[in-house]
């Protein structure tokens, strides 16, 4: 995790990170067709795709293992106003 801690902690590193992918935003609607509630972001990076779904109404857990990322998204998600559960861990060892 190092190369993502050193990119994630300069504005350069984040700046192709910051939107989200059409295919998540595309999926918003069938997940709230679906009456989906909760989503977890596996490697949420910076936090785009939490940021954006926590916005939407979902509830966000988001497990990153890169410590810059998190710091940043917590950030992001405090200053957008919005409660996401992010931790910091490895997708080998999810604590769901």
């Amino acid at each position: 995790m190092k190369a993502w801690d050193e990119a994630w902690q300069t504005e350069a590193g984040r700046r192709d990170w910051l939107e989200p992918h059409p295919f998540v935003l595309a999926a918003i609607p069938g997940l709230k067709a679906q009456e989906a509630t909760t989503v977890l972001d596996l490697g949420f990076g910076v936090g785009r795709h939490a940021i954006r779904l926590a916005a939407e109404g979902f509830a966000v857990h988001g497990l990153e293992a890169s410590a810059a990322g998190l710091h940043y998204a917590e950030q992001w998600a405090q200053r957008e106003g919005l409660k996401v559960n992010f931790q910091i861990g490895a997708m080998t060892r999810m604590p769901y």
